[in-house]
């Protein structure tokens, strides 16, 4: 499964954590309600839902009254985060389960993290 930048990331876990489908006026409210992070425009948030889209990790429709397009997810976060883990696992440990697991053990376990 395709890797995710941190805004699709970001996106996704706003549709990972609604019941329901959103618009693209409402994902971006939502995202910019949060303001460490610099306000995003309605056509960025359009543009990577539409990408999402095309990458088979959204699905899009048009609602009954209007012309407003509504997402969700087509896939489900525990996929994507075991998807991503499976090829860490592969890319960096060789496939050693006991390897990436000390290494989060050690790594986490020194407290410095974020």
């Amino acid at each position: 499964m395709k890797q995710l930048g941190t805004l699709q990331i970001r996106i996704m876990q706003q549709l990972w954590g609604s019941k329901d489908p959103m618009t693209v006026d409402i994902m971006q409210a939502l995202l910019n309600y949060d303001k460490k992070d610099p306000e995003l425009a309605y056509t960025t948030v359009g543009t990577v839902l539409r990408n999402l889209v095309k990458a088979g990790f959204v699905r899009s429709y048009k609602g009954r009254r209007g012309p407003k397009h509504w997402f969700e997810p087509l896939v489900e976060q525990d996929d994507y985060i075991e998807s991503q883990l499976k090829q860490l696992l592969v890319e960096f440990f060789d496939g050693n389960e006991h390897d990436l697991c000390n290494f989060i053990h050690t790594t986490l376990g020194k407290g410095d993290h974020a």
